[in-house]
């Protein structure tokens, strides 16, 4: 198994500018995903960006609500770099009610170099990129 989404990101042409208070905000029609639980997962790939629900999540995408919970038999491993529990890289977009309960992320191969492993997402180095009441 792989990623449950591969990619999800935003269109940055359909966009619409709203004023409210004296202020104005941009609004993109995003990515969404949301309110998904996922179980036992068992991912193992050569790739980079692998996460259990997203393996990249970029331009103002939108991830919530996503639950990923296993036994002792569920696993993610990957001889790419940028691998996560819930997302593999995290670029300008949020996450947020990310839940992660399962065993071991870890590199599978004899790479010396890898890089960026986490239990909530991999790699995260946006200064636009948002984290909320995620848990582990």
């Amino acid at each position: 198994m792989l990623d449950f989404f591969g990619w999800v990101e935003s269109d940055e042409t359909k966009n619409e500018t709203v004023e409210l208070n004296g202020n104005e905000f941009t609004f993109y029609h995003n990515g969404i995903v949301r309110n998904l639980q996922v179980k036992n997962p068992k991912i193992k790939n050569n790739s980079d960006n692998t996460g259990v629900i997203v393996g990249t999540v970029a331009k103002t995408a939108r991830v919530y609500g996503v639950f990923v919970k296993g036994e002792d038999n569920s696993y993610i491993k990957s001889k790419g770099d940028n691998v996560g529990g819930i997302v593999g890289d995290l670029d300008a977009a949020f996450l947020s009610a990310a839940y992660y309960a399962i065993g071991d992320i870890e590199f599978d191969g004899d790479r010396e170099d890898a890089e960026n492993f986490g239990s909530i997402t991999g790699n995260c180095n946006s200064s636009e990129t948002q984290l909320l009441n995620c848990f582990y």
